[in-house]
């Protein structure tokens, strides 16, 4: 090639290498988003990295349970109600050994004031017990004739000067036809009613001042019609208040209660008859109420009922 045709050469070379097409570039990130197209679904989204914030420590609560809230609390007020009724069973222990104690010391009382007059009160007759002991002149005997006589002793007095009485504490009960000692001269107290004073002829009751309520007792005058030392010490005295029919057991019911009936051939009594009756009542069916005849073998068959006599406050 001639010499002077290489400058034209390198001169079309140069031309034909700029007019080529460049080689593609990589394009650099940009942080300015881009809008999808609106004719294209939209792109998955990576989710977010959850970030933790500690809760306080005085803020947290503890739940130790799988179980849900409302069975829980219900557990825990079962466990709560089981509780007091232990508590409840406790007290009602305590309450019991309370009261058994109460009636121990009650017995223990009451062993000690009718002692003597359990010793005089034997099956035979002429007030026994009487010449067991030196029974003073300013001493009647008597017996309950109340369905409970109490004891009683003086607590206080009012602006005259009777005693105020108020029951024996502990609470002393003896059974109708209990028979006892008491000093003749009877204390009225405050309200007006009659006392009298306990005899113990063994002197083996407390040394306080015992009284028996007049009109659950009857005295027994030793000049008494009839004579109350031809009866036995458990009967008493009584006045017929109106006409009444004596009765008889003549079964049972299912409550094992004895039923009466009038004894046949009728026998009445008329108001104002005087009879001599056990004080201690018999229940009988229909929640009635009969007062046995004294029977001088010990074994009463005949009854009158409860409502229609009444026992005298002295066998005179």
């Amino acid at each position: 090639m001639p010499q002077r045709s290489l400058p034209v050469f390198f001169v079309l070379v140069l031309l034909l290498a700029a007019c080529a097409p460049l080689s593609p570039q990589a394009i650099p990130p940009t942080n300015t988003p881009v809008d999808p197209p609106t004719d294209s679904a939209p792109a998955p989204t990576a989710a977010p990295i959850p970030t933790t914030t500690p809760t306080p420590l005085s803020a947290e609560v503890v739940v130790l349970t799988n179980e849900p809230l409302n069975i829980v609390l219900t557990a825990v007020n079962l466990q709560l109600d089981e509780n007091n009724l232990r508590l409840t069973e406790a007290a009602n222990q305590i309450a019991t050994l309370s009261a058994e104690r109460d009636l121990l010391e009650t017995q223990i009382a009451a062993a000690k004031t009718q002692s003597a007059a359990e010793a005089g009160n034997q099956n035979n007759t002429g007030n026994p017990g009487d010449d067991d002991y030196d029974i003073p002149s300013n001493v009647y005997t008597n017996v309950i004739i109340a369905d409970k006589g109490y004891i009683f002793v003086v607590d206080g007095y009012n602006k005259n000067g009777a005693p105020i009485m108020n029951f024996y504490e502990p609470r002393v009960s003896f059974p109708a036809g209990l028979r006892g000692w008491a000093y003749k001269n009877a204390v009225k107290a405050d309200g007006g009613a009659l006392y009298y004073q306990v005899y113990d002829p063994d002197g083996q009751t407390t040394k306080e001042k015992l009284y028996y309520q007049g009109k659950q007792i009857q005295i027994k005058l030793p000049n008494g019609n009839p004579n109350p030392a031809n009866y036995p010490p458990d009967v008493a005295k009584a006045k017929v208040l109106e006409r009444v029919t004596v009765h008889v057991i003549v079964g049972y019911n299912d409550k094992d209660k004895p039923i009466f009936e009038p004894y046949k051939p009728y026998v009445h009594y008329e108001p104002g008859k005087e009879l001599i009756l056990y004080p201690k009542y018999v229940l009988g069916d229909g929640a009635t109420y009969w007062y046995p005849i004294y029977d001088p073998d010990g074994k009463p068959s005949a009854y009158l009922p409860a409502a229609k006599v009444a026992f005298l406050y002295i066998w005179d």
